[in-house]
């Protein structure tokens, strides 16, 4: 178990393990909403680099810049191409969405390991594919 650190009662309690918190007569309540948040820290990171392993931000900011122009197009002036793309970035935004719910649940539920490519919505491959192209 990591150590914590948290505010208390005007205090700052530094590095502090759970059983030290305790015997310093930090509220249990108060221990378990640090470790929480500290697990909710963890997930998110997990999380946040799962999904800049598919896309860099930079990736990212190219395809919405160009799934923008082609936006903006009238749907009958679009190539085949084109709305093949869109169809895939709505693709990375369903699964982003999906990424940020199963964020939700692993971090709420102590006994889950967020670190298990299992315990994660796999990314579609076309997905993969085009931020593989930035």
């Amino acid at each position: 178990m990591a150590n914590l650190t948290f505010e208390h009662d005007g205090k700052t309690f530094a590095n502090f393990s759970e059983e030290a918190a305790l015997v310093a007569g930090v509220p249990a309540a108060v221990v378990e909403a640090a470790k929480l948040a500290d697990r909710r820290k963890a997930v998110s990171a997990e999380c946040r680099r799962r999904i800049y392993a598919v896309g860099s931000a930079e990736a990212q900011m190219n395809v919405t810049t160009l799934a923008a122009a082609i936006s903006a197009k009238t749907a009958s002036s679009r190539s085949a191409e084109e709305t093949a793309m869109l169809a895939t970035v709505q693709e990375s935004l369903d699964w982003v969405m999906a990424m940020r719910a199963r964020f939700a649940e692993l971090a709420a539920d102590p006994a889950a390991d967020f670190l298990d490519d299992a315990s994660w919505p796999a990314c579609p491959q076309t997905v993969i594919d085009l931020y593989a192209q930035f």
